[in-house]
């Protein structure tokens, strides 16, 4: 499908009609969120964290059913990550977003099965260790992301890997808007990954309460804490519970539909 992208983007790769990816949020990216993704031109992935097995091959199979294009998010800290990556091969799912860890053997399991691996990066030193290990895509994810943060900022990272890795690189964190894009794919990145936009949809699946305080978020609600485990963690600190969001919802106030947010992305504003 030809759009106006084309000419800056890589093909090969985008087999959507927008070169966007929605990030892998957990207990937010099910198999319905992720066919709305397709529904609006944009690559859904599932997310698995929180599953288990089981209902992580019922998602994929739902999702299958439907004929679309789309990816899983694979943890390679996870404590089941060898069965969770058997399902995806043997349910022959296109394309593997990795994150929070390092695994050769995974990887290579899943580059034999023909499977397309992205690889969520937050620094260049993680980036040159996992492009070695011949996955497809780099995700650059800065710190204005929500969730788990690293220290360099996006468009630090984003120029740091597309002139030192031979690999196409997505921009990822605080995109929320058609400049971001754009300013992104004139430094060199084949597409973007966003989360926090989509957070504030009503196809989400977040609590309503949850969307209106990240709506009502100023800049300086977003903040940076200590998680469990010791990792930097971005969100809204609402006392009663911590919501994880990137910067970019400083610059959302209202819940809109998922078509809307996406056409907000890719349409320049006159």
């Amino acid at each position: 499908m030809k759009n106006q992208f084309d000419a800056r983007t890589d093909g090969k790769w985008f087999k959507s009609e927008y070169p966007i990816i929605q990030g892998a949020m957990a207990g937010i990216a099910n198999a319905d969120f992720v066919l709305e993704m397709d529904k609006n031109g944009i690559l859904g992935t599932l997310s698995t964290y929180g599953l288990s097995p089981k209902e992580c091959q019922q998602e994929i199979e739902k999702l299958k059913k439907t004929g679309i294009r789309f990816a899983c998010n694979l943890m390679l800290k996870h404590p089941d990550i060898e069965e969770f990556a058997n399902i995806m091969i043997a349910e022959k799912v296109p394309i593997v977003t990795l994150s929070a860890g390092y695994r050769p053997e995974i990887v290579k399991q899943l580059k034999m099965a023909g499977v397309i691996i992205l690889a969520v990066v937050g620094s260049p030193k993680q980036a040159k260790k996992i492009a070695d290990l011949d996955v497809d895509i780099i995700i650059a994810e800065g710190l204005e992301s929500g969730g788990h943060i690293g220290k360099y900022s996006t468009g630090e990272l984003v120029e740091i890997l597309v002139h030192t890795l031979d690999k196409p690189i997505i921009a990822a964190g605080g995109i929320s808007d058609y400049e971001g894009l754009q300013h992104f794919l004139e430094k060199g990145a084949i597409g973007i990954q966003i989360g926090t936009p989509l957070l504030l949809t009503t196809e989400s699946p977040l609590p309503l309460q949850q969307k209106e305080k990240i709506a009502a978020a100023e800049p300086s609600d977003i903040v940076v804490i200590t998680g469990d485990i010791g990792l930097e963690i971005r969100g809204i600190n609402d006392h009663e519970s911590f919501i994880p969001c990137g910067i970019s919802a400083g610059k959302l106030d209202s819940i809109v539909s998922v078509k809307e947010r996406i056409e907000k992305l890719v349409q320049q504003r006159v």
